[in-house]
């Protein structure tokens, strides 16, 4: 990625001018009128069925899962100071389970309306049954304490 002034290349810096100029430009010389606008894409999870969710998680888990070597698990490295270079693949592996969790929790909490995050949550609930069908347990018990977090657990009215 190319940087200007400290700042990615994507990134305009403007500047106004007060003395009879009506008009702004930035310092590449292109108008604010032709600068391009970018809206915020906004992800509606619930219109991923939860089959794609479980098997798009279940390949993205496959390769951190298989690079897990028997003697890292055999050492017990993942327990030490040095986990990063006795076990590396057993700490992506956790590493991977939290983002799954947190990535759970995250859209749960971020829904606008009560509705919204119960549906949500079930939708989650339909995503760890089909994550058991695959045979991933890693990633299932993942969404599960992500349901079982305290921020999720005490939505009394989400659960209702």
């Amino acid at each position: 990625m190319y940087r200007r002034n400290g700042l990615p290349a994507s990134v305009s810096i403007t500047s106004r001018h007060t003395q009879d100029s009506s008009s702004s430009e930035s310092l590449d010389g292109r108008s604010l009128d032709s600068a391009k606008s970018f809206d915020a894409v906004v992800f509606d999870m619930l219109k991923v069925t939860p089959e794609e969710f479980a098997s798009q998680i279940t390949l993205m888990d496959a390769p951190v899962f298989k690079a897990i070597q028997p003697e890292e698990l055999a050492s017990c490295g993942w327990n030490k100071k040095e986990k990063h270079s006795l076990s590396p693949n057993v700490v992506a592996f956790t590493r991977r389970f939290n983002q799954v969790s947190f990535w759970a929790v995250r859209e749960i909490l971020t829904a606008q309306t009560l509705k919204i995050r119960a549906e949500i949550l079930g939708h989650f609930i339909k995503i760890a049954k089909k994550l058991l069908e695959l045979n991933n347990l890693h990633s299932l018990v993942s969404v599960v304490s992500a349901l079982q977090s305290a921020p999720i657990f005490r939505l009394s009215k989400t659960w209702a």
